[in-house]
């Protein structure tokens, strides 16, 4: 159950989101059709929808300590928005990977420092994965290719960023369970233990 709830749900669907339109990128389609833009707009507004969903179903103390309903209006609006002018921004498709890949890096170093609280050995691996996905945002940015090489390097860009952020997602979960596990049976010793030191004094 601990496992289940430590999964981040619409992180799953974001990355999967990714995957799909690596896909998209790396296959015969025509990336100029609106093929890549709807898959993008569907998974953000799936994403925002399950993120308000969440909000409602957690109790009000969880529920004051999070933002899952702004998270999920801003998702929900980017989606939307983004299938309605979908034809103007075209011409701005690799700024836009560009600043996901390169935002999904920034989302690595949160995986780092959450995988050391909760008993991480290391974190190169988020470190090198990091530094990879910046180095290709910053490619896809400046685009100095032509624009078939540019699709596979958005399209590798995308599929690193999904897979790794899904193996890392059900890892800290595996990691975090173990973690509460541990903590419960120190929360018990502990409760054990201050009677008979409080006998003792």
């Amino acid at each position: 159950m601990i496992f289940l709830k430590s999964i981040k749900k619409v992180s799953i669907i974001i990355n999967l989101t990714y995957i799909v339109l690596g896909y998209i990128f790396i296959s015969n389609v025509n990336p100029d059709n609106e093929l890549s833009y709807n898959v993008l707009s569907v998974g953000l507004i799936l994403s925002g929808f399950f993120s308000i969903m969440r909000y409602f179903l957690l109790n009000m103390h969880l529920r004051y300590k999070r933002n899952d309903f702004t998270l999920g209006m801003i998702l929900l609006m980017l989606g939307v928005s983004l299938y309605i002018i979908k034809l103007e921004i075209f011409a701005f498709l690799n700024t836009i990977i560009g600043m996901l890949v390169i935002l999904n890096a920034l989302f690595c170093i949160q995986d780092a420092l959450d995988g050391k609280a909760i008993g991480l050995q290391s974190i190169i691996a988020y470190i090198f994965i990091m530094l990879l996905e910046l180095i290709l945002g910053v490619l896809i940015l400046l685009n100095p290719f032509s624009n078939n090489v540019l699709y596979i390097l958005m399209a590798v860009a995308l599929f690193i960023c999904g897979l790794t952020s899904i193996i890392s997602n059900i890892y800290l979960a595996y990691r975090n369970q173990i973690y509460e596990k541990n903590k419960k049976i120190e929360d018990e010793e502990d409760d054990y233990l201050k009677p008979e030191e409080e006998e003792k004094s």
